[in-house]
């Protein structure tokens, strides 16, 4: 280097302020005279923080808002694990002063008097969102929730949902509750979990009304407790039903071995809770014994040993013989001999 450009090198570092300020100092002017070879200055490392950010996950790492090529290893794992602050709602922003920024970084080991610090007035931070409008939300409880009911029929006819929702970004799974002994048949008030990425982050309570349609049997000659329902009692008939709780008999073969707790006129929908099952047979009744298999069809007399209903074992005795049996009853003074 010639003299004359040793003095001032030496009289621009001489006037610098501090430490740092000499160290830029000298590595410009040697730059300037295209010195700069070997080990003779090192650039300070440059990290910048970005002014905006958007994240996804709920908390904010100093990672997430720095620039920089190259780092130590240590410092690079220290800076992963550093958290900034907490994330902002989804869809929403936050903002962070340099101030605040400038302390995270020196508490992560990372100050000005050792690298070049580039911070803006302020991070803004905001969190990636997915947006659920109000029909994607109808949409998800007609497919995950309507659609698997009991019934055939059962559409929904109205979903009290006002607006859309921000959720954070993930996969999503929807669960559906309901309060014990809920009438779904009646307006009532679906809870839906909403979890994303494995947590809960959303609950809804939406009020609801199905539309649930049945066949279901009506009278048309009023019905007797002393009675048991005949096809010519009642007519069937399309329609949609009033409640899920007293649930609408499904078939005549509900009414075997069952009659009417109360008299029932004619315009009734018949419904399940409306019948009781009664005796076919009682104790000490002179009742035939079926016995019954692929090839062969005996009966015979036996005498009732308890009361039965319909489809439950009773115990019968031969007359003949004395023995006692094990019967099922199959209808009123009947039932089949069980082995």
């Amino acid at each position: 280097m010639h003299v004359k450009s040793k003095r001032f090198v030496k009289e621009v570092v001489a006037s610098a302020s501090s430490f740092r300020a000499k160290k830029i100092a000298c590595f410009l002017v040697l730059a300037g005279f295209g010195l700069l070879e070997g080990n003779i200055l090192s650039a300070p490392t440059k990290i910048s923080v970005a002014p905006f950010v958007e994240v996804i996950e709920a908390r904010v790492v100093l990672a997430q808002i720095l620039h920089c090529r190259e780092l130590p290893a240590e410092l690079r794992q220290r800076i992963e694990k550093r958290v900034v602050t907490s994330s902002p709602s989804p869809g929403q922003s936050k903002s962070i002063c340099a101030a605040e920024i400038e302390r995270q970084l020196e508490l992560a080991g990372i100050s000005s008097d050792k690298y070049l610090l580039a911070l803006p007035s302020e991070v803004v931070i905001k969190r990636k969102a997915q947006e659920v409008s109000a029909a994607e939300i109808t949409e998800h409880v007609v497919r995950e929730y309507v659609s698997r009911l009991p019934w055939k029929d059962v559409a929904l006819e109205k979903l009290d949902v006002a607006e859309g929702i921000s959720l954070p970004w993930g996969k999503t799974e929807w669960s559906f509750n309901l309060a014990a002994n809920t009438d779904l048949a009646k307006p009532f008030y679906l809870n839906i979990n909403i979890d994303v990425e494995g947590e809960i982050v959303k609950r809804l309570f939406l009020r609801t009304i199905l539309v649930i349609r049945e066949s279901v049997p009506i009278v048309i000659n009023e019905l007797k407790p002393s009675q048991f329902v005949k096809p010519e009692d009642i007519r069937w008939e399309v329609q949609r039903i009033a409640s899920s709780i007293h649930v609408p008999v499904p078939d005549m073969r509900y009414f075997e071995g069952k009659k009417p707790r109360l008299v029932i006129g004619p315009g009734k929908v018949l419904t399940k809770d409306l019948f009781m099952p009664v005796p076919m047979i009682q104790r000490g009744d002179s009742i035939q014994l079926v016995l019954e298999n692929d090839q062969m069809r005996l009966s015979t007399q036996a005498k009732s040993l308890t009361t039965g209903f319909l489809g439950q074992r009773i115990q019968v005795m031969n007359p003949d013989s004395g023995k006692v049996l094990s019967a099922e009853v199959l209808s009123p003074g009947r039932a089949r001999l069980v082995f």
